[in-house]
């Protein structure tokens, strides 16, 4: 797509690209493939993984990836984005918040049985897999299969060396390995994408690492979050966007546009649309905050059709002087908050 496409359409064509699905193909070999570390050889302090803020707990080598783990009952795969912090030559401890999908196969499926979860984290390569990782799509959908979609060709996918999770075959680097029960270690604190570095240092599922693979001279991907527009914001604005609109089309809302703007990213929805009757911005809110993709979200401004959502200007003249400050502004009391909240109490 060109460049300069406005955003509403790249939220429309990634709309498409999930109706579209291709599934991915598996292959037996490829360009991560070009160096395999097992065993006592595996050592982490080898990659070039950076202290990225002033301030973090350590060397944090998972901030641009794809995070990879399969649901032991349905088979579903899911690829998330939950960022992972250096603890040793050969383990790492991460933060998996209960309500993602990856956490959640970890904390519902295998610590509730005893056993030990297996999982890869694809680093690099194609960008569409950092991308899609970063999304929040339904439970139970392979970002995989979406994956392929937006690029139009399936992606190939290798199967591990200790493990049976398949992963990007032209990946930079892949590591390897798996979380035992109830096992934790110190993890954070860390600059989040919020601009603040809001989680405390603490117990966070450890990550036995087995084996490393990656291409002849990787690149290690990464991110460097906070105030501004970063990766993350960037591509989390179209996906949410896509998510969301998505909901009430499917719900009847006469929906013009969603917008989760950038520099709101992933806590903020704004929703243009006509008012078919008195209060849909409830029906609206309660739409979203049931999703996945609102599971963040604290403020959701509902605006009239002739307001475009993406024009902050327009949607902020819209909430000073159409919007009663007495009258118009709801609050929720006791819903979801998240770990990563910056105005959370310590």
């Amino acid at each position: 797509m060109d460049p300069d496409t406005p955003p509403q359409e790249l939220v429309e064509a990634y709309i498409e690209a999930g109706k579209n699905p291709i599934k991915p193909i598996e292959v037996s070999t490829g360009p991560v493939k070009e160096n395999i570390i097992v065993g006592d050889d595996v050592d982490l302090f080898k990659l070039p993984a950076p202290v990225v803020h002033g301030g973090d707990g350590g060397r944090y080598i998972s901030t641009w990836h794809a995070c990879i783990h399969q649901d032991p009952d349905s088979g579903w795969v899911n690829w998330g984005m939950y960022r992972s912090m250096i603890v040793d030559k050969n383990k790492l401890a991460g933060l998996l918040i209960p309500y993602q999908h990856g956490p959640m196969i970890l904390y519902q499926k295998y610590e509730a049985r005893g056993k030990a979860m297996p999982f890869a984290i694809a680093i690099g390569g194609d960008p569409v897999v950092a991308f899609i990782a970063s999304s929040y799509l339904p439970a139970y959908v392979n970002e995989a299969d979406v994956a392929g979609g937006i690029r139009k060709e399936p992606i190939e996918l290798v199967k591990c060396e200790t493990n049976d999770l398949m992963v990007p075959a032209t990946s930079e680097i892949v590591i390897e390995g798996e979380i035992r029960p109830h096992e934790r270690v110190e993890e954070g604190p860390f600059g989040e994408f919020t601009g603040f570095r809001t989680t405390e240092r603490g117990g966070r599922p450890l990550h036995r690492i087995k084996a490393i693979t990656h291409r002849n001279n990787p690149i290690l991907t990464m991110s460097c979050m906070g105030m501004g527009c970063d990766e993350y914001a960037a591509l989390v604005s179209v996906t949410l966007s896509g998510e969301m609109l998505q909901i009430l089309r499917q719900n009847g809302i006469p929906v013009r546009g969603v917008c989760v703007h950038p520099w709101g990213n992933t806590l903020s929805t704004i929703v243009s649309t006509k008012v078919p009757y008195a209060n849909v911005a409830h029906q609206i809110s309660s739409m979203i905050w049931g999703s996945k993709a609102g599971v963040y979200v604290h403020w959701i401004i509902v605006v009239d059709e002739n307001v475009d959502p993406w024009n902050l200007e327009d949607v902020f003249h819209a909430v000073v002087f159409q919007c009663n400050p007495q009258d118009g502004i709801h609050v929720y009391k006791r819903t979801l908050g998240m770990t990563l909240d910056p105005f959370l109490t310590p």
